[in-house]
């Protein structure tokens, strides 16, 4: 886990060069999160070689499938940060409404592939990658979440 939190350091240097080129940043921080993810599972999993084939097609089949909820979540940023200045109530409920429905399918998604882990390897794999992957997660959306100002009426200050 030591690696780990160093490749979380590392992706959240990027944070402060996103003001320049945003989507230059967003595709070079998904590429270096998709690396470093990989390495950290392969190192937290510790997964014998047998077990290892049988894991990895079905992880990559989830982080396809988890990279157009990050799609989704990326456009929603977006419509944020477009429309920050003259934030609307009907604009907010709107992307409140968006990324729960994400949040939902991302955790759906999880459980989704945890349960064809546990078919074909065992309950034990298969939480483990649960619990790893919510970490991840939630050391992403942190660093997400923190750059991320907070929602204001049109007209109010940021204090």
């Amino acid at each position: 886990m030591k690696t780990f939190l160093v490749s979380m350091l590392f992706v959240a240097g990027f944070i402060a060069s996103a003001q320049e080129n945003p989507d230059k940043y967003i595709e070079t921080l998904r590429q270096d999160l998709k690396t470093n993810k990989v390495a950290l599972i392969t190192e937290a999993m510790n997964l014998p070689d047998s077990v290892s084939a049988k894991f990895w097609p079905i992880y990559r089949e989830y982080d396809h499938e988890l990279s157009k909820l990050g799609d989704r979540r990326v456009a929603l940023i977006k419509e944020y940060a477009a429309s920050y200045s003259a934030m609307t109530n009907d604009k907010a409920a709107g992307i409140m409404k968006n990324f729960f429905a994400n949040q939902q399918d991302r955790m759906a998604l999880l459980k989704k592939y945890s349960g064809q882990m546990q078919k074909t390897l065992d309950a034990i794999t298969a939480a483990k990658f649960v619990q790893v992957e919510a970490q991840i997660q939630d050391l992403v959306d942190l660093q997400i979440g923190s750059q991320l100002p907070l929602f204001k009426h049109a007209g109010e200050t940021k204090k």
